[in-house]
């Protein structure tokens, strides 16, 4: 797996694309609270990776 920076879509290791549809309804401090606590944790270390680098250019 793997995140796009800046956006709501996962690509997954048999190369699909996921998209979480938000349609605003969801802030994104919820999203990342969801990440956080439930995806990371299970992540592949390059999804962990990607995770760390969108939240530091997002502090940037």
């Amino acid at each position: 797996m793997s995140l796009h920076p800046y956006s709501n879509f996962i690509r997954t290791i048999d190369n699909k694309t996921i998209k979480f549809n938000t349609y605003n309804l969801v802030t994104e401090e919820v999203i990342e609270h969801v990440m956080d606590t439930y995806v990371i944790p299970q992540a592949t270390q390059e999804l962990k990776t990607n995770w760390e680098k969108r939240l530091r250019n997002k502090s940037a």
